[in-house]
């Protein structure tokens, strides 16, 4: 078994955290861009991932996952990109979207998803529910490359 240390290191009292962001090939859109930016602006390290690359994206290695609803992607294939990221990581797993109907909410939140946001939503209170989720995640200091799991 391959072991990796960790990528989270501590800088004074805050915590250098790994972040995969997936997202479709349209362009960013301001709130996205803005979003990207706050993140990168709280010290964390953003890596951008287009959904075909799903299958070989090491999540093991990130402490936030986040997932951007393509404009026209249908609810299935979201829920299945949920359920496999699912697999894959016990990070806290963030869905932006841009439908906010209750029965979207359940189903990703049933899929695994930690969070379910609007795409909309003030960048404020989403970095500050991500930041809460973070807090409750505690990243083992050694990983392993085939199993995730947390303490």
């Amino acid at each position: 078994m391959i072991l990796q240390e960790s990528s989270k290191k501590y800088i004074g009292d805050c915590v250098y955290v790994r972040c995969a962001w997936l997202r479709g090939q349209e362009p960013l859109c301001s709130t996205s861009a803005r979003l990207i930016d706050l993140l990168r602006a709280f010290g964390i390290h953003l890596d951008l991932y287009d959904y075909s690359l799903l299958s070989v994206i090491p999540f093991w290695r990130y402490d936030l996952i986040v997932i951007e609803q393509a404009r026209h992607q249908k609810k299935l294939i979201l829920l299945a990109a949920i359920k496999r990221v699912r697999t894959l990581s016990y990070a806290p797993l963030v869905v932006l979207t841009r439908q906010m109907a209750p029965e979207f909410i359940i189903d990703g939140l049933l899929a695994g998803a930690d969070s379910i946001s609007s795409i909309t939503c003030c960048e404020r209170v989403l970095s500050a529910r991500w930041r809460a989720l973070l807090k409750r995640w505690k990243p083992t200091a050694f990983i392993s490359v085939t199993t995730p799991y947390r303490l």
